[in-house]
């Protein structure tokens, strides 16, 4: 009798325990969620996306289109595609990284690879252009460039790129 009581009680604080889990992963969830719908409102509110005439990705192409050289424009928007999930990671939807762009000192200081924070994806865009696009040199192809510099860790990365750059119309 004292054997099955305690089981019973035992039961009850496991499933007090679990109910209380369970609740704090919603609570967690749904904080996430308000950042997530923040981040789209801002976006929606922002002057670079005007919901009647175009669309983010529209602004992100026309960007492209204004600042790259013409032979990259594929490769560097199948990029965007790739390292944004189509335009759905959290590292875009939270902190406006277009190309999953490496903080290194977070990085070095706790061994945990953690995505650069950026204010807006034109400050991404901006620091793309200056600190990686500028390091290329003329004479050689964009996808080698991005094997040279360890773009990736990815070994099929630029193969990816391609085959996604052949998708799209540019």
């Amino acid at each position: 009798m004292k054997t099955t009581v305690f089981f019973l009680w035992i039961t009850c604080i496991s499933l007090l325990i679990s109910s209380f889990l369970i609740n704090t992963k919603i609570k967690e969830m749904d904080k996430r969620l308000a950042r997530i719908e923040m981040a789209l409102f801002e976006i929606n509110q922002s002057q670079y996306y005007k919901k009647d005439t175009c669309t983010l990705q529209d602004s992100i192409l026309n960007c492209i289109i204004n600042n790259c050289n013409t032979e990259h424009k594929d490769i560097i928007y199948a990029q965007i595609l790739l390292e944004t999930g189509r335009f759905t990671s959290p590292a875009f939807v939270k902190h406006n990284n277009l190309f999953g762009i490496i903080d290194v000192a977070k990085t070095n200081e706790t061994g945990v690879f953690h995505t650069r924070h950026f204010s807006t994806w034109q400050e991404c865009f901006d620091f793309y252009m200056k600190n990686i696009y500028t390091k290329h040199k003329n004479d050689e192809s964009y996808c080698d460039f991005l094997n040279r510099i360890n773009y990736a860790a990815d070994t099929c990365y630029v193969k990816k790129l391609r085959k996604i750059a052949a998708k799209q119309k540019f």
